[in-house]
């Protein structure tokens, strides 16, 4: 009877494990670090295109627009105030105020909030200034 010599030990098949454990560990945090930005550049990127109609509306009627967007929650009133709706996100919060706008945006853990017209990133409070 033959004996089959071909394969792979049980040795090699544990180093072989443990190298590709070593390399998920590494690349999964870097992975995960360039998701986050892609989907933060990508909200802010959705804050500058709608800053020239708040500014439209601010000289043809005289005050900035607000709203709320929540996937979740379905709640969508964004198109009624500003007839816009956003792509990215699934929670969207503009908030009007006489001089300022601000406009904050949430999906899967990472958070945007810029306030302009100076386009800015802002801190969690809306206040006025």
């Amino acid at each position: 009877m033959a004996r089959f010599l071909g394969g792979f030990s049980l040795t090699e098949l544990v180093v072989a494990v443990a190298i590709l454990a070593i390399i998920v560990t590494t690349a999964a945090p870097l992975y995960r670090g360039y998701v986050e930005h892609t989907r933060r550049a990508a909200m802010v990127e959705e804050m500058v295109a709608l800053a020239p109609l708040q500014e439209w509306l601010k000289r043809s009627a005289g005050a900035y627009a607000g709203g709320e967007f929540d996937r979740s929650r379905g709640i969508d009133s964004l198109p009624k105030s500003l007839g816009w709706r956003p792509h990215t996100g699934d929670q969207w919060a503009v908030v009007a105020f006489e001089d300022f706008w601000v406009a904050r945006a949430g999906e899967r853990g990472v958070a945007v909030c810029r306030r302009f017209p100076e386009n800015v990133a802002c801190s969690d409070t809306f206040e006025a200034k």
